[in-house]
Order: C-alpha cells, then sequence, then structure tokens
C-alpha cells in the first residue's frame, strides 16, 4: 500500500512540468516582494523640492477588474525628463518608456517602437494596461503633479499620507510602498532601492 502511494506521488512529482515549476515560483517571489517592508524612505516633500534627478527600482503589481500581473521596474528621472523601464516576469516581455522632445517614446520587447504625447494612451493602446506616468514622476517623491488641482492629506512626520489627484488616490502606507487606486483599478509600487 505504502510503495503504491510511492509510485503515484511520484508520478504527481513527474507530471508538474518545468513551465509550472516557474509559474509557482514567481507567483510566490511577486508575492514576497509586494508584501515586503524595505527601508529606503520616499523623500519627503521639502528635500523633494531641490532634487532634478533621482533613480529608482523595485516592483508593482498592477489590479484590474480581476486580472493582474506583477513586473519589475527602473525609472530614472532627470527634471522634465524620464526614463522607465518595466521588465515582466522571468524577463519574458519587455518595455521602454522615455520622455523626448516633449514626447513619449514607447519601445517593446517585439521591436515595435511609438510615439505619442500621452504615456497612459500610448502604453493602453500598445500594451493593453497603463500606469499614470507623467504623474506617477512626482508621486514617488511624495508630492502631487503642481500643474493639477490637487487635495493632499500631510502626515505627522513631514511626509505625505495621502494625495488625490486626476482621480487617482495616492497612499503612503510605508516609506517603501506607495498603493495608487482609481475606479477597480489598483497599482502597489515596491520601492528596492531609490537614489538622489
Amino acid at each position: 500500500m505504502i510503495k503504491q502511494k510511492r509510485r503515484v506521488m511520484s508520478k504527481f512529482k513527474v507530471s508538474i512540468s518545468i513551465k509550472s515549476y516557474w509559474q509557482i515560483f514567481f507567483t510566490s517571489f511577486s508575492f514576497l516582494l509586494l508584501s515586503a517592508c524595505t527601508t529606503h524612505p520616499i523623500p519627503s516633500a521639502t528635500q523633494a523640492l531641490s532634487q532634478k534627478a533621482w533613480r529608482a527600482d523595485g516592483v508593482f503589481g498592477y489590479r484590474d477588474q480581476g486580472k493582474g500581473f506583477s513586473a519589475g521596474y527602473i525609472w530614472q528621472n532627470a527634471g522634465d525628463h524620464f526614463t522607465v523601464q518595466i521588465i515582466g516576469p522571468l524577463g519574458a516581455w519587455h518595455a521602454n518608456l522615455q520622455q523626448e522632445a516633449g514626447e513619449i517614446i514607447l519601445s517593446t520587447s517585439d521591436g515595435k517602437v511609438c510615439r505619442a504625447k500621452d504615456a497612459e494612451t500610448l502604453m493602453q493602446e500598445n500594451l493593453g494596461w497603463s500606469i499614470p506616468v507623467e504623474y506617477l514622476r512626482y508621486w514617488f517623491i511624495g508630492l502631487p503633479d503642481p500643474k493639477v488641482k490637487s487635495k493632499i492629506i500631510p502626515a505627522q512626520n513631514d511626509q505625505t499620507k495621502q494625495i488625490q489627484q486626476a482621480g487617482w488616490i495616492i497612499d503612503y502606507p510605508s516609506a517603501s510602498k506607495i498603493l495608487l487606486t482609481q475606479g477597480t483599478k489598483k497599482i502597489t509600487v515596491i520601492i528596492n532601492h531609490f537614489s538622489a
């Protein structure tokens, strides 16, 4: 009876494909990353005012209407210009966003290069999803976009507790986590490293 059970278990183990193994591994790994609390603080509003260039990397989780995914990112900001690299699970795909001469350029791993004035529209039309890139460059450092009306609920420690802007609610539950909500769309940004 014991030998029979061992044979069944052996067959079950063999039936798990390498693809399934990586799917299980990445799902678990992404969950750990998204639930982690690192120690790289978001600059306070007073510090951020004097910063023209900064770099951040980490992971983000995207969820909308019951569907979602996780991806890595590398964000480089220099004044009015930014470059964002987005890396899919296990490097299966990537997308690069760059602001250049007043327009946004999107390049993807399949060789597609597209240009537009609006980053969100460009991403939605070519990737099937979007993040508020042009606002997020300010929200990353705890500030609202100065060109758009906003409501700020400050925290006692001089860091921004919540921003309400352009239909988004931006929460800062910890120094390295940003939660973005707009209707059914929810984005969790984890900052692993930040330098300025």
